[in-house]
């Protein structure tokens, strides 16, 4: 699903050549490799060099490889070409929940700017008129070849109603188009799956939303109406996708909308789950994940909200019950309502005790400490050891929400200040752009080199994939390891990781991680790769005087080179083909 430029120098021989070396790292089992292959077949093991040849395409915006072949071979091939360009917008217009991606919201400027720079794209395809919104577009496609109502196309390999559900043009709905494709039969529960695990339907591209936010990944415009669209028809409303993207906003709107289409406490959540390095059905309930999600963020009109439609109020919700996470987030009146509901009222353990004093500032960490002597079941009690078990996202939490005052007592208490779940303290508040916090965990011993074990990334990433620029210019002056340190240009760093661990100049980013999801852009580079990639001249140079191998291909034989005339770098691109440098401690001792 990767779109990246083509290079100037590029043939279709070349790229044959690559689309060989690709399928034979498919066929070896490469990692790197496959996963561009899994967003288009269901079977990787099955894909021949046709397959492969596609997927090339793709990832260079074309639709297919004859026309990318065809744009090879014209006589105006240094143009852009049309297909091209409309696999671009596509791109550009849709809200993003890529990882390669970042959600940022002046994409859809760009997307309109395109399209105003180039407005002969709009009649290029059925897909374009969907994200457009054009009704009359959509209809006179359909009117001429009613097989493309369900047809894949674009850089996703989407539906039409899918580009029309994830579409963000400004100041423009695609609505019009997908009210044509409902009327036509379109399927209302199109989908993708993201890494084979998480079902994206039309309905969760409308409702958008997700870890990014609202604004980096906002609703559609006519969310309600498009959605009641979609569920009048048929769409399921078990949708397990769009309730999680929602759950992070106070707003119950979307939960509100499914619950009167259907929605029940008997409904298990539709993505797949990792048991023994397999994928296999969830057996979580929707209510029980929203339930927990809402107690612990003490969302008390989102639980009662679930309550009154079902959910059960004297069920262990991670570990404790609906009453005793009301209690703990200070929610009294909600506490009374689950016990007229039906909750038994218990008395709270040491460690939540203690939870509450944190946040709310009632004593002192001295009085903190003895009170809870006095009160513990055990004369061992370790404050540090009972919060890592009874709430062991709490600094992450106090993290993420610049809880400033609750961060520094956890601290005071010894609370770990690395501790690891999907992320760490310093990720979160990297994140979300909170430099002081960022400092207070810094102080306190956090490792900005750490990396998280899904996407295998530093803090620094985090808060660049969030746009929180501040944060990132602060993260560059603290320690990085040899990839962070080459990705943002800090050459000083780099030279002191290479004097003191040589055996690193040339270690590719998927041998360097010991696990995370395999990444087909950045497992095949080195360091080299890496400031290459983000435009780190200073870092290019100074690797290459000190004798870093420039003759790294990835699995379909794309080069450094290549990968610099992808970025546009013309002055990476004259020191890639520069003459190599030998490193002085490998030059010959001269005669004099």
């Amino acid at each position: 699903m990767t779109t990246r430029s083509l290079a100037g120098n590029a043939t279709v021989d070349s790229l044959k050549k690559q689309a060989k070396a690709f399928l034979k790292a498919v066929r070896s089992g490469d990692a790197s490799a496959c996963s561009r292959v899994a967003p288009y077949f269901a079977d990787v093991t099955d894909v021949g060099l046709q397959g492969v040849q596609l997927v090339l395409a793709r990832e260079y915006g074309f639709s297919s490889w004859t026309k990318l072949k065809s744009h090879l071979e014209s006589a105006n091939h240094r143009q852009t070409p049309l297909d091209q360009l409309t696999n671009q917008f596509l791109s550009l217009v849709t809200v993003s929940y890529f990882s390669h991606t970042p959600a940022d919201p002046t994409r859809f400027d760009e997307a309109l700017q395109l399209l105003e720079a180039n407005p002969e794209i709009v009649g290029d395809s059925i897909h374009i008129a969907a994200a457009l919104g054009d009704a009359a577009g959509v209809t006179r496609w359909l009117d001429r070849q009613p097989k493309l109502l369900d047809r894949k196309g674009g850089p996703y390999d989407w539906s039409p109603l899918l580009y029309a559900a994830y579409a963000r043009l400004p100041s423009r709905s695609s609505l019009p188009a997908a009210r044509v494709l409902i009327e036509r039969g379109a399927d209302p529960n199109a989908f993708f799956l993201d890494g084979g695990q998480y079902r994206f339907t039309a309905l969760t591209g409308v409702f958008g939303e997700g870890e990014a936010g609202k604004v980096r990944q906002p609703p559609h415009p006519d969310c309600e109406a498009f959605a009641r669209l979609l569920l009048g028809v048929g769409a399921e409303v078990n949708d397990s996708q769009a309730l999680y993207n929602r759950m992070f906003e106070p707003d119950n709107s979307c939960l509100e909308l499914l619950l009167e289409y259907g929605l029940s406490a008997a409904d298990k959540n539709n993505w797949l789950v990792r048991e023994d390095g397999r994928l296999v059905a969830n057996s979580q309930t929707v209510f029980d994940y929203q339930l927990a999600w809402a107690c612990e963020k003490r969302m008390g009109e989102r639980v009662r909200l679930l309550v009154e439609h079902g959910a059960d109020v004297l069920k262990s919700v991670n570990g404790r019950t609906p009453f005793e996470w009301a209690r703990i987030g200070g929610d009294k009146e909600l506490a009374m309502y689950l016990v007229r509901k039906g909750a038994a009222a218990v008395r709270l353990k040491p460690e939540d005790w203690i939870y509450i004093q944190i946040m709310t500032d009632d004593m002192p960490v001295d009085q903190i400490k003895a009170i809870a002597q006095v009160n513990a079941t055990t004369p061992e009690f370790d404050i540090p050891e009972a919060m890592r078990r009874a709430h062991p996202v709490m600094l992450h939490e106090a993290a993420g929400e610049d809880a400033f005052e609750p961060a520094r007592r956890m601290l005071a208490l010894g609370l770990d200040v690395n501790a690891m779940t999907s992320r760490t303290p310093l990720h979160e508040a990297a994140l979300h752009g909170h430099v002081d916090m960022a400092k207070l965990l810094i102080e306190h011993g956090a490792d900005a080199t750490i990396r998280d074990p899904c996407h295998y990334s530093t803090p620094i990433g985090w808060a660049e994939y969030n746009g929180k620029q501040e944060m990132v210019e602060f993260l560059k002056t603290q320690p990085l390891d040899i990839f962070a340190a080459a990705a943002y240009g800090q050459v000083e760093q780099l030279a002191a990781h290479l004097d003191s661990h040589p055996d690193q100049m040339n270690i590719r980013f998927g041998d360097f991680r010991p696990r995370g999801q395999a990444n087909p852009e950045r497992d095949w580079l080195t360091p080299l790769g890496f400031a290459i990639l983000n435009g780190r001249i200073d870092a290019v140079r100074l690797l290459l005087e000190l004798g870093a191998d420039r003759s790294v291909r990835d699995a379909s034989g794309r080069s450094y080179s290549d990968l610099a005339q992808e970025t546009g770098d013309e002055a990476i691109v004259s020191l890639l083909s520069a003459a190599p440098v030998v490193p002085a401690a490998a030059r010959l001792p001269s005669d004099v």
